[in-house]
């Protein structure tokens, strides 16, 4: 596999390694020669060092792998959206403690494409070419985003996860015996240097599509460059409302102000009478990814028949949130939605638990991470996600994610980015199985994304159709993990429910 990344500021290019190494869960990345040989030191000149970060043979700048055998297919049903609820999986309800992709337990062999290999795409099986022995040219697809800093650590394991799916796919024989090279930059939240890293690796790199971006804080900055070259935009962390805006982006789940609705949704359908009844929210400052949902909240919680009895703000940078957690206690909140970063929220628990304040916690599936498993203070945390939770097991292409995070996601975490990452490059996958031979353009990935019809991907999200030419349709559904004395779950198998 071949996976670079572009660091922020003039163009500069970092080691993943180095940019994330602060990061909790950091993927272990190897420099890689063009010899396939392991190599040390920063890139050379305007070139970006490669990585390997996960098994097969990579060689850098081909950015190939070496096939892999032939593995089972896991299979798996898929759940049709309705307005009432839909059971995707078996009977056995899955959890998780650690979140650490080292320690998932293998199941069923992951499903693959290429090599003359089935492809599950979720609404059935895409055998490949019998064999790949001429392997097509390589695919570059890329992703910008904020891979440090705050945001990041919300929402990078979404590209490590696609980093991961990449390393697996090329081991595996690539897709449509394409393989695939995946560069990760960093805008530093800026949208400036998010419009320029992007037009960069279009025009310099020559990536043809974008899988996973994740730039809550920047992605407004490359929306009309990426939008006037035609550009595949496939997936991203759910902030962008701008997703419904241009046919060549596609949402792998709820984006913008659906994704807002999606978690008040599943509030509803998750809190007791008493707590529908006195709802708080807290959302910072520092964004307007966060603060939609102070925005949204009168009207949502409304159609929801939930009460809002408390909508307060707070920044990332409070050393505490005391403030905010006497003002919900005197409203007499018993649920509480934190719209922050993973550190903040930590913080927020702490300051209420400090004035032995303890309302049922509620946050986003981006925003929950695993160290939260060991935080007393949070025990209880309901988290609402608008697509499969990392945790259920019982739906085989959760299972599959657990696995090739395991074999080939060396560091990456087990939690609602890293899933996330997942969903969307299974949806890449499915608009690429049937890819022609030779270089493959921007407009043929296009026409495969269009080819998408009512495919959920395994139970993964709600049921996606792309149609050439038209802005992505709005599909809002909403599934749940619970923290419970430090073990994430399911507690419903992983049940989906979607907005009628």
């Amino acid at each position: 596999m071949s996976v670079a990344l572009v660091g922020a500021g003039c163009g500069s290019r970092e080691p993943y390694s180095k940019l994330l190494s602060a990061q909790a869960g950091t993927p272990t990345l190897q420099a890689v020669g063009s010899d396939g040989q392991s190599v040390s030191g920063a890139a050379q000149g305007d070139q970006p060092v490669t990585y390997q970060a996960g098994g097969g043979k990579s060689v850098a700048g081909g950015a190939t792998s070496e096939p892999g055998g032939a593995t089972s297919e896991p299979g798996g049903a898929t759940s049709q959206p309705g307005g009432a609820t839909s059971q995707p999986g078996g009977a056995h309800p899955s959890s998780t403690s650690s979140g650490n992709a080292a320690g998932a337990s293998p199941t069923t062999a992951p499903s693959v494409s290429g090599g003359g290999q089935s492809v599950s795409t979720g609404s059935g099986h895409v055998t490949a070419s019998p064999s790949c022995s001429y392997p097509q040219p390589t695919i570059t697809i890329g992703s910008v985003g904020e891979q440090s800093g705050i945001a990041g650590a919300a929402v990078a394991d979404g590209p490590r996860a696609v980093a991961a799916w990449v390393a697996y796919i090329n081991a595996h024989g690539g897709v449509a015996c394409h393989p695939l090279k995946y560069i990760v930059a960093d805008d530093g939240g800026s949208p400036a240097e998010n419009e320029a890293l992007t037009e960069q690796l279009v025009d310099q790199d020559h990536v043809v599509a974008f899988v996973q971006n994740d730039a809550p804080l920047a992605a407004v900055g490359s929306e009309s460059f990426l939008a006037s070259q035609d550009i595949p935009v496939i997936g991203s962390e759910g902030a962008e409302q701008f997703y419904y805006d241009h046919p060549n982006f596609f949402p792998e789940s709820a984006s913008g102000n659906a994704l807002v609705y999606s978690v008040f949704a599943g509030m509803a359908q998750a809190l007791t009478p008493s707590q529908r009844a006195h709802v708080g929210v807290l959302s910072c400052i520092e964004a307007a990814e966060c603060s939609v949902y102070g925005q949204q909240a009168p009207a949502d919680t409304k159609e929801l028949g939930l009460t809002l009895a408390y909508n307060g703000t707070g920044s990332l940078s409070s050393p505490n949130f005391t403030a905010q957690c006497q003002a919900a206690r005197s409203a007499g909140v018993t649920a509480f939605l934190l719209v922050l970063d993973p550190d903040s929220i930590h913080r927020a628990a702490s300051s209420c638990a400090g004035i032995d304040y303890h309302p049922q916690l509620v946050t986003a599936g981006q925003t929950t991470t695993p160290d939260m498993s060991s935080d007393p203070n949070l025990n209880g945390l309901d988290t609402e996600l608008g697509y499969a939770p990392w945790t259920a097991t019982n739906i085989p292409e959760v299972a599959t994610f657990q696995q090739v995070m395991s074999e080939y996601g060396a560091g990456v975490q087990l939690d609602g980015s890293s899933i996330q990452g997942w969903v969307s490059a299974q949806m890449f996958l499915a608009g690429t199985s049937k890819l022609p031979a030779g270089n493959v353009s921007s407009a043929q990935i296009l026409a495969g994304m269009d080819s998408i019809k009512n495919n959920d991907l395994g139970g993964l999200t709600n049921a996606l159709t792309f149609t050439a030419g038209q802005d992505a349709p709005v599909g809002i559904c909403w599934f749940e993990v619970k923290l419970d004395h430090g073990s994430f779950s399911s507690p419903n198998d992983g049940l989906r429910t979607c907005q009628a």
